[in-house]
C-alpha cells in the first residue's frame, strides 16, 4: 500500500517538475529569440503577461466559437420543431380527410339503402 502511494506521489511530483522545466525552457527560448532579433529582451514578468494575454484571447475565441455553435444548434432545433409541427398537422389533416371520406361513403351507402 505504501509503495503505491509513494509511486503515485512520485508520478505527480515528476509531472509538476517536468511542466515547470518546460515553462522555464519556453521563457528562455523567448528571451533568446528576442536577443537574436535585436529586440528588447523581455523579463520573465513580461513573458508571463504576454502568455496571459494569449491565453485570454484563446479563451475568448473558444467562447465565441461556442456561442456561434449554440446559435446554430438553436436554429436547427427550431427548424426541426417547425417541420415536426407541420408534419403532424399534415398527418392529422390527412387522417381527418380519410375519416371524412369513410363517413361520407357510409352516409351515401345508408342513404342509398334508405331510398331503396
Amino acid at each position: 500500500m505504501g509503495a503505491a502511494i509513494g509511486s503515485i506521489f512520485g508520478v505527480i511530483l515528476t509531472t509538476f517538475a517536468r511542466n515547470y522545466r518546460f515553462k522555464i525552457e519556453e521563457e528562455d527560448y523567448e528571451i533568446l529569440k528576442a536577443y537574436r532579433n535585436g529586440q528588447e529582451v523581455p523579463n520573465r514578468k513580461m513573458l508571463r503577461f504576454k502568455k496571459a494575454e494569449e491565453d485570454a484571447a484563446k479563451r475568448e475565441k473558444n467562447l465565441q466559437d461556442l456561442e456561434d455553435f449554440k446559435a446554430t444548434l438553436d436554429q436547427k432545433l427550431l427548424e426541426n420543431y417547425d417541420n415536426l409541427e407541420i408534419k403532424q398537422k399534415e398527418k392529422k389533416d390527412k387522417l381527418k380527410a380519410k375519416l371524412d371520406a369513410k363517413e361520407k361513403k357510409q352516409r351515401d351507402k345508408h342513404n342509398k339503402n334508405k331510398h331503396n
